[in-house]
């Protein structure tokens, strides 16, 4: 099992205590993790230098586990990838290469590496990329490559660090869709973010935490209801009137709708998305998994399931962390039976086990690791997801009910009798017009006139 760390592409290492895997090692799994360059270091781009050198590193250190993991008790033919945020963001990029190129054979993804976002591109553009390392090349004095690659690190790592504070320093929200240093297509290695290549053989596990936003907003800073209403209007298209109605008749507050919203656009419907893609168009087979426990601070505060929390229950690591958190029983039921559902996965290509019991592959089932998400909140995430795939689809396919057999039945859990080809056509998501894998198309579009965002003042989730 490799672990691809997580850290919005400018920091994070994988000796981090919460990665640890030692307790996953006890189950009978080989795991590994690695670091690989980030910042300026790793995602620099421009034609004088190149590109996405922290996803070559990556597939070098695959490479190298898959020669080498037989003399450390692996199986190198049986090698789960999996990653947490922008280390899932690095794992769809490397699922999207082709498959003679890899180094694994199964894939996790938690938080992270889904379809974009309605109205947003897959990722920075390769100008953008550049226009940011040129201004890097401007701080550090030179564009000459030869005298760049004789800098003191640490004067490359304060001029990385300073654009990044310059772009995402003072916006209301972060996303992981605002990233500085980053992938982009380079048109040589990395050229498309499309699974449709997946060999059908390849299973896929995903999920994401229903309050993966929680902390996104920053304190003071949550949008007015007139700027809330421009916003869904400016994501939501047709279906806006829907998602102002739900805005309207929820009971719990503007800022926490806003919370509910930006956690279902950015991360449940785009996973959602990607499940009924991954599946429908290739027949292969995947897993979904929310991830709901929420926990108690010290002292005595309390957090819901947000971004990257249910880290240390995959690597059963809770017990590193009581100076931060105060666990109680759940916290370590739901350790064990993430953790052993991970191995399982990893062993067997399915993620059931006896912790777990039986967990059927969507879209017949969706597994719920703890349920602290109050029954009005997990109500509003429930149909706004709903109402954002079905957007989704009737940009493809238009809004006639009679073109789309099935589109207002769109549940988590459809009826099993119900033929799959009748109520998702296998193309559902096919030559997306809002997402083509030509890398010139996302020159500007990524953030075109959002209202929640300027071009100029990006923050990284």
């Amino acid at each position: 099992m490799v672990f691809i760390h997580p850290g919005g592409f400018v920091g994070g290492s994988a000796g981090e205590d919460a990665y640890d895997g030692g307790r996953m090692a006890t189950k009978g799994v080989t795991v590994v993790s690695f670091n690989y360059r980030v910042g300026a270091f790793g995602f620099a781009t421009h034609p004088s230098i190149g590109a996405n050198f922290g996803l070559l590193d990556q597939q070098e250190a695959l490479a190298w586990i898959r020669r080498n993991i037989r003399r450390f008790g692996g199986n190198q033919r049986n090698i789960t990838l999996y990653g947490a945020s922008s280390g899932a963001v690095s794992a769809r990029w490397l699922m999207a290469t082709p498959p003679s190129t890899w180094n694994f054979n199964r894939v996790i993804l938690q938080s992270g590496g889904f379809d974009a976002p309605l109205s947003l591109a897959p990722c920075i553009s390769y100008r953008k990329a550049q226009k940011y390392t040129e201004l890097l090349f401007d701080k550090l004095g030179t564009r000459d490559p030869t005298v760049l690659r004789r800098m003191p690190m640490r004067a490359v790592l304060a001029a990385s660090h300073s654009i990044y504070m310059e772009k995402c320093g003072n916006t209301a929200i972060t996303i992981p869709q605002a990233f500085v240093w980053a992938p982009v297509f380079d048109g040589v290695t990395f050229v498309s973010t499309s699974l449709d290549h997946v060999p059908q053989y390849v299973p896929l596990l995903l999920g994401c935490a229903v309050s993966e936003t929680q902390y996104s907003f920053r304190p003071g800073r949550f949008p007015s209801r007139e700027d809330l209403e421009t916003w869904i209007n400016h994501h939501c298209g047709a279906s806006s009137q829907k998602v102002l109605d739900c805005l309207r008749s929820y009971k719990g507050g503007d800022n926490d709708f806003a919370e509910r919203f930006a956690t279902t656009l950015f991360f449940f419907e785009p996973c959602m998305a990607t499940a009924y893609n991954y599946h429908y168009k290739g027949g292969r087979t995947v897993y979904v998994y929310h991830f709901a426990k929420g926990r108690q601070t010290m002292p005595g505060g309390r957090e819901g399931a947000s971004h990257t929390r249910d880290i240390p229950y995959v690597f059963e690591n809770l017990p590193r962390l009581t100076d931060v958190y105060q666990w109680d029983v759940e916290d370590g039921q739901i350790a064990n039976k993430m953790q052993s559902a991970w191995v399982a996965f990893a062993r067997s290509g399915e993620p059931r086990c006896r912790e777990v019991g039986d967990w059927r592959p969507f879209p017949y089932a969706t597994k719920s690791f703890g349920s602290d998400l109050p029954a009005d909140a997990d109500m509003v995430l429930g149909e706004l997801v709903q109402i954002l795939l079905i957007e989704r689809r009737n940009r493809l396919f238009g809004p006639n009910p009679a073109e789309n057999p099935g589109l207002e039945t769109l549940q988590e859990e459809p009826d099993e009798e119900m033929d799959d080809q009748e109520m998702f056509d296998e193309s559902m998501f096919s030559e997306d017009p809002m997402f083509p894998e030509d890398p010139t198309f996302f020159e500007d579009a990524m953030f075109s006139e959002d209202p929640m965002f300027s071009e100029d003042s990006m923050q990284l989730g």
